[in-house]
C-alpha cells in the first residue's frame, strides 16, 4: 500500500482499510501492508532472541481428525492448546469452525482498529480480550447458562503480537499456556475485583488457535508473536 520510508516512520497512505479498497487496492495489498507495519512495530530485541523454526515441530492432520481433537478436547490431557493450520483447500477447515458453537476472536482487526483505523487503543483491545476469556471461562449462576464456552483465537495471514503488545494487565500471557489455565490462581487473574457474584468455573472452557499461515512461514511470522512453545503446531490437510 506504501513505499518508502517504514509504516513506523511515516503516516499510512490511507487512513483505513476500507478507504485503501476504495481507491482500487486488492485485499491481499492491504493484508501485506498491515503484516508490514506490524513487524516494523515488533522490537528488534525480540527478533534476535527468536528461537529457530526447527526447534517448533508440525504434525500433519486430517480435518475429520482436527474436528476430533476439538470436540473431544483431548489437548487438555496433553496441557497444550493446539494451533491449527488450515492447509485444505479454500481454508474449508476454518470455514467449517465458523459453523460450530465457539466464540469466535479474530484477532486480525485488532491491527486495522489500532494500527490503521485508529478507532482503538491498544489498552482498549485488551480490555475487550479480556472480557471474551471471562466470559468462555466463567458460567453464569444463572438457571440454564452456558456451561463455559470454547475460546477460538483465529489469525487468518496476521502475526498479531500477544507476546511483545496485547499481553499486558489484565491479558496475561498465560492465557498461552494451557497447564496454568487450568489452575484457579491464573484464572482468577483476568478477574477483575466484584467482576463475578458467584464463580463457577466453565468446564467447558477451553483455547485453540487458527492460522491462514502455510506449514513453512507459521513458525517464521508467529515465534515472535505468541509463544509456540506452550502450542501442539497441527497443519491440517484434505
Amino acid at each position: 500500500m506504501g513505499a518508502g520510508a517504514s509504516a513506523a516512520e511515516a503516516p499510512p497512505p490511507f487512513k483505513t482499510a476500507e478507504e485503501a479498497l476504495a481507491a482500487g487496492k486488492t485485499q491481499e495489498e492491504v493484508d501485506a501492508y498491515l503484516l508490514k507495519v506490524q513487524a516494523a512495530a515488533a522490537p528488534a530485541e525480540a527478533v534476535a532472541e527468536a528461537a529457530p523454526a526447527e526447534a517448533h515441530s508440525i504434525t500433519d492432520i486430517s480435518m475429520q481428525d482436527a474436528v476430533a481433537l476439538i470436540n473431544e478436547k483431548k489437548y487438555l490431557e496433553w496441557n497444550t492448546w493446539p494451533l491449527f493450520l488450515d492447509g485444505t483447500d479454500g481454508k474449508g477447515f476454518i470455514s467449517f469452525l465458523g459453523y460450530q458453537s465457539f466464540h469466535l476472536l479474530e484477532v486480525k482487526k485488532a491491527i486495522a482498529d489500532v494500527n490503521i483505523n485508529k478507532t482503538k487503543t491498544v489498552e482498549q483491545v485488551r480490555e475487550e480480550w479480556r472480557k471474551v476469556v471471562v466470559d468462555c471461562m466463567v458460567q453464569k449462576s444463572d438457571l440454564g447458562s452456558s456451561p463455559g464456552r470454547p475460546l477460538w483465537l483465529h489469525f487468518a495471514n496476521s502475526a498479531v503480537s500477544f507476546k511483545e503488545t496485547y499481553c499486558g494487565d489484565g491479558l496475561s500471557v498465560d492465557l498461552f499456556d494451557a497447564a496454568k489455565m487450568q489452575t484457579e490462581e491464573t484464572k482468577k487473574g483476568f478477574l477483575k475485583d466484584g467482576e463475578v457474584d458467584l464463580l463457577l468455573w466453565g468446564p467447558e472452557f477451553q483455547i485453540f488457535l487458527t492460522s491462514e499461515f502455510s506449514k513453512d512461514d507459521a513458525v517464521e511470522f508467529l515465534e515472535n508473536a505468541i509463544p509456540l512453545d506452550k502450542l501442539k503446531i497441527y497443519h491440517v490437510v484434505n
